[in-house]
């Protein structure tokens, strides 16, 4: 199955340092994906912004393309666009919304507790079902900067109200053009990536499923 690696580029590699092991550093990622003969990555880190160090990872592997960006927990502020509009202009080409503490996903987590504590954790949506404005705001940073963004760790729900904002608005673009396309492409990162977790959880929840009937 080597072969299939042959210029691929994956978009989800979490490396150290970071707050927890990890399988290998940036650089030994770096001499893994040239061995494997892939052209590149988007590393990720649940609590750093990663824009910087896929610089650095770069400069010593100028024949792959290397990419990093910031996951939107509490650690950069929560749904912050000012996280986002720092990432980018440090190189940062993907943003991800909340992810380990996603509200949602840890409700999740603790399902088995009949009244956790969530109030801490982060959700883009507000008691009515509506985006806050931070979020807005986020989708309308990545897109001024072309970012790939990712819906994390969030619910379906959130997920949705996410998708629908950069097709709504590309529907009533009457002025630019060109920002058509840029939106077009946002929501294509979002539906990928929303596609890739619903996978990983089911995936997730058959192994347990399997592992609890055993």
């Amino acid at each position: 199955m080597e072969h299939m690696l042959k210029g691929v580029y994956d978009l989800h590699i979490h490396t150290s340092p970071d707050v927890v092991p990890r399988k290998c550093s940036d650089i030994e990622l770096g001499r893994r994906l040239i061995g494997a003969g892939m052209a590149g990555c988007a590393i990720k880190s649940h609590y750093f912004d990663t824009a910087a160090r896929a610089g650095l990872i770069q400069e010593q592997f100028p024949q792959l393309h290397i990419v990093g960006g910031v996951v939107l927990n509490r650690s950069v502020g929560g749904i912050n666009p000012e996280a986002v509009e720092r990432s980018a202009q440090a190189g940062g080409k993907m943003v991800w919304f909340p992810t380990v503490e996603s509200r949602s996903f840890q409700a999740f987590q603790y399902r088995e507790n009949p009244s956790p504590d969530l109030s801490h954790l982060l959700t883009v949506l507000d008691e009515n079902g509506m985006l806050i404005p931070q979020a807005k705001a986020v989708i309308e940073t990545a897109v001024r900067h072309r970012m790939v963004v990712g819906t994390g760790h969030l619910s379906a729900q959130e997920g949705m109200a996410l998708v629908v904002l950069p097709a709504d608005a590309a529907a009533s673009d009457k002025e630019q053009p060109g920002m058509l396309g840029i939106l077009l492409k946002v929501l294509i990162g979002v539906v990928a990536v929303s596609m890739v977790a619903v996978a990983v959880v089911g995936f997730i929840q058959f192994r347990r499923d399997r592992y609890d009937s055993e």
